[in-house]
């Protein structure tokens, strides 16, 4: 055992596997977990994970160099194996955690339009007063579609120094109301589908896997681009639509 020696093929084959199952990993919480699918290009995900992606391949380049033309005995080995995972794991959960803060967590209707709120964006100090919505940020699964409540003449003047703090009512759970509680004024905002033009609207219902009487929309925030939010009647399925 003490004889026991690694040629540099064999340790760039296994920094290469180990980097590899990280980046599947990291990809398969960010795409199939935290960023619901609909929402992939409006959330500018894939820009932040490519940066993500190069950054841990180019730390793997880093780490591997050193082993180009050493052989290593087996203690050797050990402490330079557990040393580069280590590494690995540590820029990964460091890169991740980018992603994690800034997956979206609910689609909140406000004023005229639907903002798509991120976990970096919500006062979670208020988390504990929120009535439609758990007491835990989303983590996984389809975005709920919640309305937020107009600020009483009570909390006019605090709402108003909290969104110069960078805090609107949309980032507000405790402002966060059932989006049935705000289904005539949502009503009132939104607009027929065919003014966005049979095209756009025909292509999205084609794409969704989930066909849905698309009729109405609403201006989306917070999103990359022109964005809209196709919905149907009933206020149950809702799609985003990019406007070219």
């Amino acid at each position: 055992m003490s004889n026991f020696v690694l040629q540099p093929k064999h340790a760039l084959q296994m920094a290469v596997g180990v980097s590899l199952l990280i980046l599947l990993g990291g990809a398969w919480l960010v795409l199939c977990q935290w960023y619901p699918r609909p929402f992939w290009q409006a959330s500018g995900v894939f820009g932040i994970a490519a940066y993500a992606a190069l950054a841990h391949l180019g730390i793997t380049a880093l780490l591997l160099l050193p082993w180009r033309n050493r052989l290593k005995n087996a203690h050797g080995v050990r402490a330079d194996t557990v040393f580069l995972v280590f590494v690995m794991i540590c820029a990964a959960l460091f890169s991740l955690s980018f992603l994690f803060a800034g997956r979206p967590v609910a689609l909140v209707f406000v004023v005229d339009r639907v903002a798509l709120v991120r976990a970096n964006e919500v006062r979670t100090s208020e988390l504990a007063f929120a009535e439609a919505f758990r007491k835990n940020l989303r983590l996984s699964g389809p975005l709920p579609l919640i309305a937020a409540r107009p600020s009483s003449d009570a909390e006019r003047l605090d709402s108003i120094q909290l969104a110069m703090a960078g805090f609107d009512l949309h980032q507000r759970p405790s402002f966060w109301v059932d989006i049935n509680a705000q289904r005539r004024q949502l009503k009132q905002k939104t607009r027929g589908i065919e003014e966005l033009g049979t095209t756009i609207g025909g292509l999205l219902v084609r794409r969704d896997r989930t066909p849905a009487n698309w009729s109405i929309f609403l201006p989306m925030a917070g999103v990359n681009g022109n964005w809209v939010l196709l919905l149907d009647d009933e206020l149950t399925a809702f799609n985003p639509a990019k406007i070219e």
